[in-house]
């Protein structure tokens, strides 16, 4: 790697649950460390990664999905995207954690933020389908803005991490539940969460489920969430809502 170099990655994974089987599956991003690590203290280097991993569930298959993602550097762009496919009597079970720490070793700036996002499209083949989707985002960074729009000698660059599903339920007898939680400290540290759930005509006796809870560390961390249900159906039990407050 030069100074100033950006480093592109693209992994890809496919997934194929046959009927009635299950399968368990941990992604994780892992930072290098020693010599590498020297090196970026001195010049960071931009990194693009874009992973992305697709699945498909046959009737009454099974599956768990969690995807880890810990640190934070400075240029760093993760963009990670999931689509999953259920058919009739499938279960889909995902965690997605994110948690990353700025220490302000580097100078604060736009240019050195570190964003990071989560992409979920769910698309439902059958009926009596089983989904949830569970995130947690823990996001600090050392000082805090001046109140004038800019940063304090003492901050950090940001870090942004956002979670955006959407999930389609087109057939009867469905269920899904989303608990999203997220916890922001600094000046820099933002979480956003945009979850949607669409039930259509002919998805009747579905029950589905949405929450946000955000919990705000310092005064100007900053949490966005917009959890939000589109009902069709005339039959269904469904529920949405979003709570977020401080330590005061």
């Amino acid at each position: 790697k030069k100074e100033g170099s950006t480093v592109c990655w693209s992994p890809k994974t496919s997934v194929l649950v046959e009927g009635n089987q299950k399968l368990v599956l941990i992604e994780e991003l892992v930072y290098e460390d020693g010599q590498a690590a020297a090196v970026e203290a001195v010049e960071p280097t931009a990194r693009i990664v874009l992973p992305k991993t697709r699945a498909y569930l046959h009737p009454s298959a099974s599956f768990k999905h969690t995807v880890v993602h810990s640190g934070a550097k400075p240029r760093d762009v993760n963009v990670r995207t999931i689509q999953v496919t259920q058919e009739e009597g499938s279960s889909y079970d995902m965690l997605e954690t994110r948690v990353a720490c700025a220490d302000g070793s580097f100078q604060a700036s736009a240019s050195n933020a570190s964003l990071s996002r989560v992409e979920v499209d769910m698309w439902q083949l059958g009926g009596e389908t089983k989904t949830n989707f569970n995130s947690l985002s823990l996001i600090a960074t050392s000082g805090a803005s001046n109140g004038k729009g800019s940063k304090s000698s003492s901050a950090s660059a940001g870090i942004t991490h956002e979670l955006r599903t959407k999930a389609r339920l087109c057939h009867p007898g469905g269920q899904i539940s989303q608990v999203a939680k997220m916890v922001a400290s600094g000046g820099s540290s933002h979480c956003i969460f945009d979850g949607k759930v669409d039930i259509e005509r002919y998805a009747q006796e579905t029950d589905a489920a949405q929450i946000a809870r955000g919990l705000l560390l310092t005064k100007r961390a900053t949490i966005n969430a917009r959890p939000n249900l589109r009902i069709q159906a005339d039959n269904v039990v469904a529920s949405h809502g979003c709570t977020i407050a401080d330590l005061e």
